[in-house]
């Protein structure tokens, strides 16, 4: 006789009096991602730096060459570093430099919107949803 049960995350099959267990697989259907861009992470991106652009058109004019230009960058450096990444994932130490890399570019650019909260260039509620994303 034959019956199929599941017990802790295993197949577990009687037939004829053998037990055999099993890990249970299930189907999973991901994209096939064949570029940078197809990464979530690099389409996030890319909408939180255009944000920063838009938020930082208002910043005064004696902020061009310092604090808007530097977040502009920074925020931007994220996805150059997401596409670097992508561009050396054979090779797992350099995939991991430039990920650590984009990361810390994305610290860099919330020390930036830190700063253009407390010079008065953002209300709370921008600072929130930038620094947030």
């Amino acid at each position: 006789m034959e019956s199929d049960e599941i017990e802790a995350g295993t197949l577990r099959v009687e037939d004829e009096g053998a037990i055999v267990y099993g890990l249970l697989f299930f189907e999973v259907k991901m994209a096939i991602i064949r570029s940078f861009r197809d990464l979530d992470v690099y389409v996030l991106g890319r909408e939180h730096a255009k944000k920063i652009f838009l938020v930082s058109k208002a910043f005064p004019k004696e902020e061009r060459y310092s604090l808007t230009d530097q977040i502009r960058r920074c925020s931007r450096a994220v996805n150059a570093m997401i596409a670097e990444a992508w561009a050396r994932r054979i090779y797992p130490a350099a995939f991991i430099n430039k990920i650590d890399e984009a990361l810390g570019e994305a610290m860099e650019t919330q020390a930036w919107l830190d700063h253009a909260l407390e010079c008065g260039y953002l209300d709370r509620q921008q600072y929130r949803e930038l620094n947030d994303a």
